[in-house]
């Protein structure tokens, strides 16, 4: 299998991508294509009759790579003074959406976003 890593990382953002299950990827190991499925969308989108047979890959959701809510309470490990915070918030409904507004505040949007690739990366490979 010789296809980029770019492309891998394109497929796991797309299976990724909305709730658990609603979307899907995989690579063909004989011709390193990526098939794209979108519960959503199945007119457009369609899986091969075979899609089962070894020679399809299905690329994980990031739930499946422990990427979900985890992933943010490891970084808020890298900042103490807002640990307590991230923690309570990820109680909540809506725990995105104040986790990015206490990144805003804290100014550590770019950090987070640096950690989030970097974990991903490392959990792809």
């Amino acid at each position: 299998m010789s296809i980029q890593y770019s492309l891998i990382e394109d497929a796991f953002d797309y299976a990724s991508f909305g709730f658990y299950g609603q979307s899907e990827a995989y690579i063909n190991i004989d011709n390193d294509e990526i098939i794209l499925y979108r519960e959503s969308d199945p007119e457009n989108c369609h899986l091969p009759e075979d899609i089962e047979d070894d020679k399809f890959v299905k690329i994980p959701h990031k739930r499946d790579l422990n990427l979900g809510s985890s992933l943010p309470k490891r970084f808020a490990r890298m900042y103490p003074a807002i640990e307590p915070e991230i923690a309570a918030i990820f109680k909540k409904a809506g725990a995105y959406q104040n986790f990015r507004q206490l990144l805003a505040r804290e100014d550590l949007v770019i950090a987070w976003r640096e950690f989030d690739k970097s974990e991903q990366s490392k959990a792809l490979v």
